[in-house]
């Protein structure tokens, strides 16, 4: 799994775009808005991995395919072989997301 974490900051302002509404999102830069892009099924070794992990492929009504995990967790992959999930650690690669999903599942 070598896809790259998802640079989701504005280039210009750096903030992580906020949700304004189901499928839009503003920054700190007047008058921008950006579209949330929907999330992708992976692969086969993928969505294998994610399993033994706890994290199961949803899809909403708009087609946006996501993995809902342990802890609640959302973790998204996009077509461009990027992923991204809100609540993971800076820095992390996918796997090491995962290992850290699972570590902290399993602390008291």
């Amino acid at each position: 799994m070598a896809r790259a974490r998802a640079a989701l900051s504005c280039p210009d302002c750096h903030e992580v775009p906020g949700k304004l509404g189901k499928s839009e999102a503003s920054c700190g830069c007047a008058g921008r808005s950006w579209r949330w892009a929907n999330g992708t099924a992976g692969t086969e070794e993928e969505e294998a991995r994610l399993s033994r992990t706890g994290f199961l492929r949803e899809q909403s009504g708009d087609g946006d395919v996501y993995y809902r995990g342990p802890l609640e967790h959302i973790l998204r992959l996009y077509e461009d072989e990027t992923w991204e999930s809100a609540r993971a650690p800076k820095g992390l690669t996918m796997e090491g997301y995962l290992i850290w999903v699972t570590t902290r599942q399993c602390q008291p």
